[in-house]
């Protein structure tokens, strides 16, 4: 019989709907309960694409005889850090505290107050490799409740107290050290061989490409020049790794070796919006079409894989295929000889590095030994269909349908600029479609929710939210020439310093009327995704520069006082930030492009052929009331631009070719 996660928004969680633990949905119910029974409540918290919570999950959380304890001992809960990052943020950072180190899936065991007095990652089913199982340290925390109870309340103390430590702040504004500073960190992490930064396993750490990106753009000096290296050492060999799909586009969470040649295979929507947003810096800033390339693959890959049929993104998709990691993806000598001719067998060794050895379990992963070009020669292009035909034939691995408002705000960004800058419609398009759903069916009378599926929400959004919707309007806007939507992206601009903002210095993640959980975080540093901070920052920052509102620069400072202290010994910590520092900086430039749609699209082409981050572009075909077009009504039959400095504007251009030269000669003294 099913459990309470039956009727779960989240699919992580129905997959535990038919386990024999009594497991609850994060709430009121087992708190209350744990009151009851005087007993420890256990928290598990996972994703769906999490290859080790599915392997937990089958050895201990699907045995009756680990059940049967769970449910006489303690009171379950189970939570999906995607849908619940405050939950997640919160008992990860205690387990950091704890242990040194984090991961998922996260076992923690908490009071029925909600704080956490031990907590670890995975627990095999048996003790292994000086790891104890499941059922050991289950039994160990049954006896530590009832034999030692104080000392239990105590350490949940003292961990809570160190949680709830304020956030010192600082003020700080980005100067000309700052891209210095960033670099030499930069530079002691880069992977000089292999590109990217740091050992396996290995992350394509999207804030430092766009980091990278800021630097590059805002310095024509040798540290501009040494940017622009490790962004495109960094691109050219994760494109060219294992870790991208060669099939069918994509690129997997992160690489097990520092050769970006075995990837974990789950693929995750955020991942590859901000990936494609990071090649389209690499083009811009270097001209590389292999770059332009795998930006629109990636896009493709979302919109083909990763698709809701109303036409939003769903979450990720996992790495096991009939329950074995890696089989929709990789190949056996034997399948490709009855696949190929022998000339293409060949071909697949020479291009795609292919053995009988094979480089993954005896089977073959793809990747590029001479690197990728920007085209496919005829025959590789034949061999691929062929692959790609065969694999469509497979079981597919599953995919996490949830739509989260976040990185569906972040795809909107991607498919927006990459469209706008390529002159591809069906991207705007397929922004235009998650916009539609987001407001259709995340929008809950006004309050922006997190994520959704099958009709029903999870819950109110957070800042990571709002900051990454906002700026994927603002981007969406510019794209559409339709200003209406960088007015909605003001709006929520307005909801975020309103019901986010700390009146000291920064953005909470939840809410003011939030559910009030142990302490309230305030998260700085990127992980995979930008954050709260560095979406916030953004956003913040390009509302100002389409409306002049000193509102919005007085929560960027706020937010860089958060930040202030970080920025000496972690720069790569909060370097999303720092790129939103570096690229802008203390003085943005506005550009209003207004005129018909078809002259509008040539303009706004031309400004994306480069990464100027330092001008905040906005683009209308109609008459606004927005501040940055008072005034400006677009001309009937052609288009002009007007670069503005605190709105006091240059005569305008209508030529494309004249305002490239503007633009060219905009680039100020760098201030970072």
């Amino acid at each position: 019989m099913p459990n309470r996660l039956v009727n779960a928004t989240s699919p992580y969680l129905r997959q535990h709907a038919n386990n024999p633990v009594d497991w609850f949905e994060w709430g009121p119910d087992a708190f209350a309960l744990a009151r009851e029974r005087d007993v420890p409540i256990l928290l598990s918290i996972g994703y769906a694409a999490c290859h080790w919570c599915h392997v937990m999950a089958h050895e201990s959380f699907e045995d009756d005889t680990t059940a049967r304890f769970m449910n006489e001992h303690f009171v379950s809960i189970k939570v999906d850090r995607e849908e619940r990052p405050d939950i997640d943020g919160i008992y990860m950072e205690a387990l950091q505290a704890m242990r040194g180190q984090g991961g998922w899936p996260l076992t923690a065991f908490l009071d029925a107050e909600g704080r956490p007095f031990f907590a670890g990652t995975y627990f095999p089913p048996a003790d292994r490799h000086g790891h104890p199982s499941f059922m050991r340290v289950l039994d160990s925390i049954h006896r530590l409740w009832i034999d030692d109870r104080t000392s239990v309340f105590d350490r949940a103390e003292r961990l809570v107290k160190s949680l709830r430590v304020a956030t010192p702040t600082e003020p700080f504004t980005v100067n000309a050290e700052s891209a210095e500073h960033a670099m030499r960190a930069l530079t002691s992490q880069f992977d000089t061989v292999h590109g990217g930064f740091g050992h396996a396993p290995k992350f394509p750490q999207a804030p430092l490409l766009e980091l990278l990106a800021a630097i590059a753009s805002r310095h024509t000096d040798e540290i501009g020049d040494q940017a622009t290296h490790m962004l495109s050492t960094s691109l050219h060999a994760m494109a060219a790794g294992g870790i991208y799909d060669h099939i069918d586009g994509g690129f997997a969470r992160y690489s097990v070796d520092e050769k970006w040649l075995i990837p974990h295979f789950e693929k995750m929507l955020y991942d590859n919006a901000l990936l494609a947003t990071a090649y389209l810096r690499g083009w811009q800033i270097t001209g590389d079409n292999t770059f332009r390339r795998v930006a629109c693959e990636t896009l493709d890959y979302l919109l083909n894989d990763l698709r809701d049929s109303q036409g939003a993104l769903w979450s990720s998709e996992d790495a096991d295929a009939e329950g074995i990691e890696g089989k929709f993806a990789v190949w056996t000598m034997e399948e490709l000889e009855i696949l190929l001719t022998p000339e293409e067998v060949v071909l697949a060794g020479e291009w795609f590095g292919v053995s009988a050895g094979g480089n993954f379990e005896g089977s073959n992963h793809l990747f590029l030994p001479n690197g990728m070009p920007a085209q496919d020669p005829a025959a590789v292009q034949d061999m691929k269909e062929k692959l790609r035909n065969a694999r469509n034939d497979r079981v597919r691995p599953g995919v996490d349908d949830k739509i989260v408002t976040e990185w569906n705000g972040l795809a909107i960004s991607a498919l927006a600029e990459v469209g706008s800058a390529f002159g591809v419609d069906r991207y705007i398009a397929a922004a235009r479609e998650i916009d539609q759903f987001i407001t259709s069916k995340l929008m809950v009378d006004g309050v922006l929710h997190r994520s959704g599926r099958a009709d029903a929400t999870s819950g109110p959004g957070f800042a990571e939210d709002y900051g990454a919707y906002a700026c994927g309007l603002f981007s969406l806007g510019v794209a559409t020439h339709d200003p209406t939507y960088a007015q909605r992206g003001i709006t929520l601009v307005d909801d975020l310093i309103d019901r986010f903002a700390d009146q000291n210095a920064g953005v909470f993640r939840t809410a003011h009327d939030a559910e009030q959980l142990i302490t309230r975080q305030k998260p700085l540093f990127d992980n995979p995704t930008p954050s709260p901070q560095t979406l916030a920052l953004k956003a913040l920052t390009i509302a100002h520069a389409l409306t002049g509102d000193e509102r919005y620069r007085g929560a960027r400072s706020g937010i860089w006082a958060s930040l202030g202290p970080m920025v000496q010994p972690y720069p790569t910590a909060i370097a999303g930030a720092l790129a939103v520092g570096i690229g802008f900086g203390n003085e943005t430039a506005q550009l209003a492009i207004v005129g018909t749609d078809d002259a509008v699209d040539k303009m706004v082409a031309a400004v994306l052929g480069r990464f100027r981050p330092w001008i905040v572009t906005g683009a209308s075909s109609a008459v606004s009331d927005l501040p940055l077009f008072a005034d400006r009504p677009p001309p009937p039959e052609s288009a002009q631009a007007f670069l503005c400095h605190d709105f006091v504007c240059d005569l305008p251009v209508s030529d494309t070719d004249d305002l490239i030269r503007v633009l060219e000669a905009s680039l100020p003294k760098a201030s970072g």
